[in-house]
């Protein structure tokens, strides 16, 4: 079950490094990575570092990236503490984050085989392997190490070619205890291909070191907070924003507030400013009670008095009261400046206790605009 596990996460991270997808992404982070300083670029890198462990001309020689010499030269011959010396710095040079250690098999160790696979076997081409090596090499399984090489299209449709690669566990197995003995944990066993590696790994999947790059989980720490960052000041500005929202909702309020309260003064004003041009109005269009009283008391005859004045709004005026000869109130009344349509209302009857005529007359007071010049009265005098 763990093989299968293994096998169809490798498939799946061959497929990834084989896609478009991924050549545009590294593309893309290297185009990045140019705007930065060179020790920035190598600080936040997290490209592994591969070192080579491998056999030439009759010595083990290890190799760093980019180092025109060996760091780290020994034979199988020379002195533990020879050996040891080395490989010690060789190891001091490694970065724990990016440092890779490969171990190049010679290629007199090696069988490679070429083999088909049904289109079906893609998902589990190791498992499947694994059970050609029985058929296709001298040895059994259990007695070596295997992997296959990159997966092509068969001539044949419907079929898969991988070379399979398998090496003795005899011969490889006591190289491997007397690195571990030396402090070498190997990250990947390979074959030689030209001057470079196929890209295998014939370690098995359970004995391949887990290691944690503390860089990129740094980086990615980092990633994830700038993504925090970002979001939080975008929930901030919209916050701000509410704010400033709100601040301008309540100001506005307040400005309709003090509209609406404009609005009720003005009214307000205009309502008295109507009230005070319809009093205006009305006193011009009344006539004072003085000048009715001074013209009602130039024309009666001085043997006529008035006991009861009375003005009522729609203009009509209504007096009662005792003369020598009421008959002749009509004739003095005539041509009168503020009184027009001047009538007797009922019958005139005789005082017992002051012997005059008793009358009641009614006239309509003039409007100022409708005045005429005052005529000379017939008779002048206040009453008695």
């Amino acid at each position: 079950m763990i093989a299968n596990v293994h096998a169809r996460r490798a498939s799946i991270v061959r497929r990834w490094h084989a896609s478009h997808g991924a050549r545009h992404r590294r593309w893309w982070l290297d185009e990045l990575a140019q705007l930065f300083p060179p020790f920035v670029r190598r600080w936040f890198s997290s490209d592994i570092e591969w070192h080579v462990i491998a056999f030439v001309g009759g010595q083990w020689q290890w190799r760093s990236p980019r180092a025109t010499t060996p760091a780290a030269c020994w034979s199988d011959a020379d002195a533990e503490t020879v050996q040891r010396d080395a490989i010690g710095k060789a190891l001091d040079s490694l970065s724990y984050d990016t440092s890779r250690v490969v171990l190049l098999v010679p290629d007199e160790w090696v069988l490679c085989r070429r083999i088909t696979f049904p289109l079906a076997a893609r998902e589990a081409l190791i498992q499947v392997a694994s059970y050609e090596v029985d058929r296709q090499t001298p040895f059994c399984v259990a007695d070596v190490y295997h992997a296959l090489g990159a997966v092509t299209p068969a001539a044949n449709r419907g079929q898969l070619s991988a070379e399979l690669v398998v090496v003795p566990r005899s011969i490889l197995d006591p190289l491997l205890a007397r690195l571990r003995e030396l402090g070498v944990v190997l990250d990947a066993i390979d074959v030689r291909e030209g001057d470079g590696r196929k890209g295998l790994n014939l370690l098995p999947a359970a004995d391949v070191p887990r290691r944690t790059n503390r860089r990129a989980r740094l980086n990615l720490i980092l990633f994830a907070s700038a993504v925090l960052l970002c979001t939080f000041s975008m929930l901030q500005w919209m916050h701000n924003r509410e704010v400033a929202l709100r601040v301008m909702k309540d100001e506005v309020a307040r400005m309709q507030s003090e509209a609406k309260a404009v609005a009720a003064l003005r009214q307000e004003l205009q309502d008295h400013a109507g009230a005070t041009g319809f009093l205006a109005e009305r006193k011009r269009s009344c006539v004072s009670t003085l000048s009715i009283l001074q013209e009602l008391s130039t024309r009666l005859p001085q043997n006529a008095w008035l006991e009861r004045l009375n003005i009522d709004h729609a203009g009509q005026v209504g007096m009662q009261g005792q003369g020598t000869q009421a008959t002749l109130l009509l004739d003095a009344l005539k041509g009168a400046a503020w009184l027009v349509e001047p009538a007797f209302q009922g019958s005139i009857q005789k005082d017992a206790v002051t012997g005059k005529e008793r009358f009641y007359m009614v006239a309509q007071l003039r409007k100022p605009n409708d005045t005429k010049p005052k005529a000379t009265p017939a008779a002048a005098g206040s009453a008695p």
